[in-house]
């Protein structure tokens, strides 16, 4: 069986099937790559924080591309984004000086790594969290890469593990669906939850959801 193959369970996704004659090379490169990262990164992509979710939230705040959005576990239950494609769902979590748990969640794919935590650790600090209680914890992103288009999040990927001592990112999970798939993730103070079923409706009238810059 081919890495390709391999790394996939054994099949290729559909759209790596119609492109593999210009993907196979550039996407062979990159799974070994990202194999040499999780084995770099092991405590990162094992942990227990970001797991597949079991049940459905209801409601939750959504969080939609190049957006982000920060508020207190009185205020919203769950944040959530609700089309994760390429992009990636990058939610932090601090304790404030009175003892309530502080979330922001960003959708990122075009802001560089490092300025969307600066931004979302902004955010906790302003919000009463100090720098000790803050964790970070990133998933999505796809290894595709189309030489006519920005497919893949690799980059991105490799940038936030890089910075993951200097920011505190205590989990990730990257590249679990193909650029076809859709996943639903919802972040609370208990974990990060995925699935590609639907895990909430979008809550009517919710806060306003924040630009980088």
């Amino acid at each position: 069986m081919d890495p390709l193959s391999s790394f996939f369970g054994g099949f290729l996704p559909r759209m790596l099937v119609k492109q593999q004659t210009v993907e196979l090379p550039v996407i062979q490169q990159r799974i070994g790559e990202f194999e040499q990262l999780q084995d770099q990164y092991s405590d990162l992509f094992h942990n227990d924080f970001i797991k597949k979710a079991d049940r459905v939230f209801q409601k939750a705040d959504d969080v939609h591309l190049d957006k982000y959005l920060c508020a207190a576990t009185q205020q919203v239950h769950h944040l959530g984004v609700g089309t994760l494609k390429k992009s990636i769902a990058l939610g932090g979590i601090g304790t404030s000086d009175d003892g309530e748990k502080i979330l922001v969640l960003g959708h990122i794919r075009r802001i560089e790594a490092k300025e969307a935590l600066e931004v979302l650790k902004r955010e906790l600090k302003l919000n009463g969290c100090q720098k000790s209680t803050i964790k970070f914890y990133a998933i999505g992103g796809v290894l595709k890469d189309v030489h006519t288009d920005d497919g893949s999040s690799f980059d991105l990927q490799k940038d936030l593990l890089s910075l993951a001592k200097t920011y505190n990112i205590c989990g990730v999970k990257f590249n679990i669906t193909t650029s076809e798939d859709v996943l639903q993730i919802v972040f609370d103070e208990s974990g990060m939850y995925y699935s590609k079923q639907t895990l909430f409706t979008p809550i009517e009238g919710s806060k306003i959801e924040q630009d980088w810059f």
